[in-house]
């Protein structure tokens, strides 16, 4: 059967990586039929312009369903009347510190649910879902962590996720797990969106942005767009019951990140001194609450001013986003070994331009051309700690 032949369905199709991966199927006209099922409809997704024309699309249909529902993902499955030949679960939770019963519900008991449904399915020849590279050890010193590297997730996301894996490779199904870096791109919520955030808080603010640890640290990161293709790569040349490493394989450091949103955004961002760096270790929580608090206050002020009442990005932080972990880099040799190259292989400012401005021409994300003062109150709190920080 050809590619171009195959029926697709996409559990979490609005999602973020979802939108993309119905993009890029209709764009390039890679599969026949798309079936998105997803509890959130496109309408309310915050689609861009390109992702709604791609949903519209012929091949394209839509059914809302929440996927943790047994009767509503068979209903929902059973109602096109196809066979699909690929699924992907792209429907697990996301979210950073939520409580294990919301990441048993939304990623455990999903993928429970999934693997039932697809075993009543026997034309179904590949199966994927998209784990994290925080399952493995975070303090492993070797150069290069491989798919085979120890696991030791210390968030309960990736605890989650590494537990779903399990189930996955146990279900005797023909998956294939991607472990990803951090994904940003366009419909970027909590990859580097939460970043751009607190940058357009200190573009109104006039002050430099401090950020924990050294501008050479070497950061995981992966563009969505590949991620999209290595997905559909592997579904014709990806091994069943395997998982794959995927993650820019170019250097990308802090001071990479760091230059491009400078030159974004018109602020002065600096790296913490060592000293600084080792006490918010030993109370990093602390250090995340008080910039959340700060970083709120404006960035509401900001969104109230720019008459936006509602919007999906902030710049709330969480301890995994900011989380230095020892081990220097990835290997995706095995992903690289199918064939596989990276469109986006290292961090570009038009790219990231892209980015902000799929938020920004949405409404959803207070333009920068907004420049007066806000009242002084907005820097209540630690002023000790600001001064300190300011000083750096």
């Amino acid at each position: 059967m050809l590619m171009g032949d195959s029926n697709v369905l996409i559990l979490g199709g609005c999602g973020f990586v979802g939108r993309n991966l119905v993009s890029y199927l209709v764009d390039n006209k890679l599969c026949k039929y798309i079936r998105v099922i997803d509890k959130t409809r496109p309408s309310l997704a915050y689609l861009s312009e390109r992702h709604k024309k791609a949903f519209e699309s012929d091949i394209v249909s839509y059914e809302q369903a929440n996927v943790r529902s047994p009767s509503s993902l068979a209903s929902s499955w059973t109602k096109s009347g196809k066979e699909f030949h690929y699924v992907f679960n792209l429907a697990s939770e996301t979210r950073y510190a939520q409580d294990s019963v919301i990441y048993n519900e939304n990623i455990v008991s999903i993928v429970k649910i999934v693997i039932a449904e697809i075993k009543k399915h026997p034309s179904v020849k590949r199966v994927f879902d998209i784990s994290t590279n925080q399952v493995y050890n975070m303090h492993d010193k070797k150069i290069l962590v491989t798919e085979d590297s120890a696991t030791n997730p210390k968030s309960p996301l990736a605890a989650h996720k590494l537990t779903a894996e399990g189930l996955w490779l146990e279900s005797g199904l023909p998956v294939i797990i991607l472990r990803s870096a951090t994904i940003y791109g366009l419909g970027d919520i909590r990859g580097l969106s939460p970043l751009f955030a607190c940058a357009r808080v200190y573009a109104e603010l006039k002050q430099k942005l401090v950020m924990l640890w050294s501008d050479n640290s070497q950061l995981k990161l992966v563009h969505v767009m590949d991620v999209c293709r290595a997905l559909w790569h592997l579904t014709d040349h990806g091994d069943a019951r395997k998982i794959y490493n995927i993650c820019c394989d170019k250097v990308i450091t802090s001071a990479d990140l760091c230059r491009c949103t400078e030159n974004l955004f018109g602020i002065r961002i600096k790296m913490a001194n060592r000293l600084f760096c080792k006490l918010s270790r030993l109370n990093i929580q602390y250090i995340i609450d008080y910039a959340n608090l700060k970083h709120l206050k404006v960035w509401t002020k900001l969104c109230n001013r720019s008459g936006i009442e509602s919007t999906p990005v902030t710049p709330v932080v969480y301890e995994e986003n900011i989380r230095s972990p020892s081990y220097p880099s990835i290997d995706v040799s095995l992903l690289l070994s199918t064939n596989f190259e990276f469109k986006y292989p290292s961090l570009h400012e038009s790219i990231l331009k892209e980015q902000l401005n799929y938020w920004v021409d949405q409404g959803v994300f207070p333009p920068l051309e907004t420049q007066e003062v806000l009242e002084t109150d907005i820097l209540s709190g630690s002023e000790s700690l600001d001064k300190y920080i300011e000083g750096l």
